[in-house]
């Protein structure tokens, strides 16, 4: 590993432990622990160094959004190993090229679903030398020292910390802020997908630049759905655990989330087109079913909205008898609305990693009363670059 590098010390005056490392994310992460012990930080439904993973290599991960994807993520970057998210619908074929091109070395997976993709391409793949199964549920019969569980795993991480515990602390301090923490894999639309490889510095200042754009707070509570494995859900879900010291929460499922959505109730949310039509189509479909008198006032507060966007557009104020039909349909339609959606707490909501119509916007804008922002971004440029 070479010689540990000196702790930077903390602008607060905070003493030295797992807290004031350089600015990395695995430093930040401590730092967190550190100060917000008591805080939730994840919430859900239902030892990486002891492999012999060291500084610089690379560990795959190919897992839906569960705690365990935290887990393993923010525990290669402690060992000062580099992550590789890959997107659970991946094929097995496409798995094998970002392991076969990241040259990971350790590869975690989901469940008995990912690990058969996993069997299917090992033997063309040398240089992995264990396999980590988080949901052993299902995979049987297998004659293999290198494939483990997630709590074997962890197991072998604790006898490593009894034998050598300082290995973390030293690992930690010699994270220098421009080393890759992450690659990310684009999707592929020229070619095979590419990795963009993500330093620590570049990570924390983009993300923190979204998270001022969104002005995310220490109170806020998100929701984890899209692929970790894509830079958004990285930006939006990861950063603000770490920056922010907000909390999130962990959808069963992308099927799911209509209903993880009213559990949770988010002050943060981000979506893409999709799941903003999707919002959409369920309140019609609502409506659809109710009676003539709610269609009837369902139907006027959308026409309220709309000269209420009219007025915004042309920058108007809007006179006393629009404020009084805008807050009346606030009262008797769209409020209710928010609140069986489970968006009745949103703060900051944001539209992005494809592009979205403007008539969509103006329609979500008029049914959930919200604003949402579009924001557009790069794999490449650490997450957003723009927002309207």
């Amino acid at each position: 590993m070479g010689k540990p590098k000196p702790i930077v010390p903390r602008s607060d005056g905070a003493k030295p432990g797992f807290t004031g490392f350089s600015v990395t994310i695995p430093g930040i992460f401590w730092d967190r622990v550190t100060s917000h012990a008591q805080k939730v930080a994840l919430r859900y439904k239902y030892g990486l160094m002891a492999l012999g993973a060291e500084p610089g290599d690379k560990v795959a991960i190919l897992s839906a959004d569960r705690p365990e994807w935290f887990f393993a993520d923010l525990g290669a970057l402690s060992a000062a190993a580099v992550s590789v998210g890959i997107y659970p619908t991946s094929s097995a074929g496409q798995c094998e090229y970002v392991v076969r091109h990241s040259e990971a070395k350790v590869w975690i997976v989901d469940n008995q679903e990912q690990y058969d993709k996993v069997a299917e391409v090992r033997g063309r793949l040398p240089d992995v030398h264990n396999v980590v199964v988080i949901d052993p549920t299902g995979v049987r019969g297998i004659k293999d020292a290198t494939v483990m569980t997630f709590d074997a795993m962890k197991a072998r991480g604790r006898k490593l910390e009894e034998e050598r515990p300082n290995e973390l602390t030293e690992r930690l301090q010699a994270i220098d802020p421009d080393d890759t923490a992450f690659i990310v894999y684009t999707s592929g639309t020229t070619g095979s997908p590419k990795g963009a490889m993500q330093a620590h510095r570049n990570f924390l200042q983009g993300a923190a630049s979204c998270l001022d754009a969104a002005g995310t707070r220490e109170d806020d509570e998100g929701i984890c759905y899209l692929p970790l494995a894509h830079i958004m859900e990285r930006v939006s879900s990861y950063s603000g655990l770490l920056l922010r010291g907000a909390s999130g929460s962990c959808a069963e499922s992308t099927d799911t989330l209509l209903q993880d959505l009213k559990e949770v109730s988010p002050t943060v949310f981000q979506a893409v087109p999709r799941t903003w039509e999707k919002l959409k189509a369920g309140i019609e479909l609502r409506m659809a079913e109710s009676t003539w008198l709610k269609r009837h006032v369902y139907a006027a507060a959308l026409q309220t909205g709309s000269r209420w966007r009219r007025n915004e557009s042309s920058r108007q104020k809007p006179g006393i008898q629009l404020q009084a039909a805008r807050l009346a349909a606030e009262f008797t339609v769209l409020r209710k609305l928010r609140e069986r959606l489970g968006l009745h707490r949103i703060r900051s909501a944001f539209s992005g990693a494809a592009p979205i119509a403007p008539e969509q916007l103006e329609e979500c804008r008029r049914r959930f009363g919200i604003p949402i922002i579009e924001a557009y971004g790069l794999t490449e440029t650490s997450g957003g670059v723009a927002a309207n």
